[in-house]
């Protein structure tokens, strides 16, 4: 499949071609083609031409191995798997691992990769792609270098929707609303009114963790969520709106534009750390975190970072 966005980065990693390190980390939202990204490096500096069969949850070619969760998370047994693979690595021949999900390796699994990491044999190298840093291993994430990825413009995302899925209605507030996701302007696409009936639940619970907000008005506004999320899809929606609700207020700031919420206001470190919160929420459904604990906790850190604006310098 064609790659559409991400100029930059991927000029970047053409660069890096000659003095590549042994660990990268692609963060950014669910949706926008890290995944895409990611293989057509490998290939690139391998000259690979074989594919993956990445409806597995685990592929691999002469040079390449692909590894995903099996059901909830990467377990030890793809681990082994990939470390045998490494093995076969001969006189610094390119090979490359990727680890798509990579924050839901299991905790013996990342032990088990961990020594390989740290010292990788001659020509192997990691890729893990995950939302944010954060929520990869320490001792993983300090060896890898991040490879930040920003969301998809909209008529990005109009191309992407239009290569991937040719008969599918995409409206005009779908495009906006997926916040630079084409996954998730698919995902809402499909799922119609339910999407609209989700957003403003999560407008509510934004305005209510801003600096002009208090205790009773995020108190309401997780109620609403309680009684308007009921089921797990609703959730996961929910999470991606406030994923678009943190790359648009960048987007916007990047442009020079009027803030159309607070999040527009905060410098461009504390957005970040609001775009890294939603994304952490996130994967912690997928890790079936409790839903109203996970609510509850990431509002909370939200009002913390909205503290940030007025005794912060202006980015």
């Amino acid at each position: 499949m064609k790659i559409i966005g991400h100029t930059e980065v991927r000029a970047r990693l053409r660069a890096m071609k000659d003095r590549l390190p042994p660990s990268l980390l692609f963060s950014g939202p669910e949706g926008i083609g890290r995944k895409l990204v990611a293989l057509e490096f490998a290939r690139d500096v391998t000259g690979e031409t074989r594919s993956l069969d990445l409806t597995q949850s685990m592929s691999q070619t002469e040079s390449l191995f692909f590894v995903s969760p099996d059901g909830a998370s990467i377990k030890i047994e793809q681990i082994r798997e990939a470390l045998h693979f490494q093995s076969l690595a001969r006189d610094g021949k390119p090979l490359f691992l990727i680890f798509d999900q990579a924050h839901l390796i299991g905790p013996q699994a990342a032990n088990a990769l961990l020594k390989s990491v740290e010292e990788p044999p001659p020509g192997v190298h990691f890729i893990f792609i995950t939302p944010t840093p954060a929520l990869m291993l320490q001792t993983i994430r300090s060896r890898s270098q991040v490879i930040r990825f920003a969301p998809l413009s909209d008529d990005e995302v109009r191309a992407v929707v239009k290569a991937a899925e040719p008969d599918l209605k995409l409206e005009t507030w779908t495009v906006e609303m997926a916040g630079g996701s084409a996954g998730l302007a698919i995902e809402m696409s499909r799922v119609g009114d339910d999407a609209a009936d989700v957003r403003p639940v999560i407008e509510r619970l934004v305005d209510a963790c801003g600096p002009d907000g208090g205790m009773t008005e995020r108190t309401e506004a997780l109620i609403g969520v309680r009684e308007n999320l009921k089921d797990r899809e609703r959730h996961v929606m929910a999470l991606r709106f406030l994923v678009r609700e943190m790359n648009s207020a960048w987007r916007s700031k990047a442009r020079g534009e009027k803030p159309l919420s607070w999040l527009g206001s905060l410098p461009f470190d504390s957005l970040d750390a609001a775009t890294d919160l939603a994304l952490e929420a996130e994967a912690d459904l997928s890790r079936n975190v409790d839903r109203q604990l996970l609510w509850e906790s990431f509002s909370s850190r939200l009002s913390r970072v909205s503290q940030a604006i007025g005794r912060a310098p202006a980015s």
